[in-house]
Formats: structure tokens, C-alpha cells, sequence
């Protein structure tokens, strides 16, 4: 999926003619095989360790057949995003209790810091609400929202 996501930014920065059509045909190739990977026609399941390992981690047998590509792509997206507001939230905590030990905290700054925690904190749940939506139950989303 992040291949996909580096293919569509290399479209993204004015490429050749020739580079264009390489990155098309390159896109082109990478969403048929994703959509023959997550969209199975007749329901068939595989029963080797082989078929098995090529299945998407943390999706259900029910979730991959009926997925989409774009929609994969837009999962990992949110993901990507969640992490880095958690890990700005995180910092945000961080300032906030190094200024509140000092001995004369500024309160002008540790109100302005206190919005940023609660606007990335109705940030983070807006995003987990939109992944969720997508996969509720998916390994990797849980474990970084918990």
C-alpha cells in the first residue's frame, strides 16, 4: 500500500513525459494486483500456508472480499495521520507539565498549550472514529490508539 502512496507522490512532482507514463503503467500494474489480491470473485477460500501468508494482517475473510482498493489506501492514510497527531499530542502533554513545574509557570502559555492538548486530542478522536468506520478491529490501529 505505501508503494502505491510513493508512486502517486512521484506523479505528484512534475515528472518527464517519459516518467509519467512509466509511473502510470506502474500504478496501473500495482491497483490490479490489489484488487486481485483483496476482491475475490465466487468466494473462494484458500487452505494453503502459501495463499494464507497473502492475505492483508488484521483484515477478516469478510472485510477483504468486499474491500476496495481506495479504501485500503485511504485506511492506511488515516493511520499514518493518527500517528503523527498522537505523537504531537504526546509533546504537547510533555511542554505542558515541563512548564507547569517551573516555579513561576505562565499561565497565558499553559492555557494556549492546554487548547492545543484538547483540539489534538478532538483530532485523534475524529480520526479513530473515521478508522474505525473502515476496520474496527484491526491490530495495528488498536494498538496505536490504546
Amino acid at each position: 500500500h505505501m508503494a502505491i502512496v510513493e508512486v502517486m507522490r512521484a506523479q505528484k512532482s512534475s515528472p518527464s513525459s517519459q516518467q509519467e507514463v512509466s509511473i502510470f503503467q506502474l500504478l496501473r500494474s500495482m491497483e490490479d494486483f490489489l484488487i486481485k489480491k483483496y476482491r475475490r470473485k465466487g468466494g473462494e477460500k484458500h487452505t494453503t500456508a502459501v495463499a494464507d501468508s497473502r492475505e492483508p494482517k488484521g483484515f477478516s475473510q469478510g472485510a477483504v472480499e468486499s474491500m476496495d482498493v481506495t479504501i485500503v489506501i485511504k485506511f492506511e492514510n488515516w493511520l499514518m495521520h493518527l500517528v503523527k497527531v498522537i505523537e504531537k499530542c504526546a509533546g504537547e502533554h510533555i511542554e505542558f507539565w515541563s512548564h507547569l513545574e517551573s516555579l513561576l509557570p505562565d499561565l497565558n502559555e499553559l492555557n494556549r498549550i492546554g487548547l492545543n492538548i484538547l483540539q489534538s486530542s478532538r483530532s485523534i478522536e475524529e480520526i479513530w472514529r473515521k478508522i474505525n468506520k473502515i476496520n474496527p478491529n484491526h491490530p495495528k490501529a488498536l494498538n496505536t490508539y490504546g
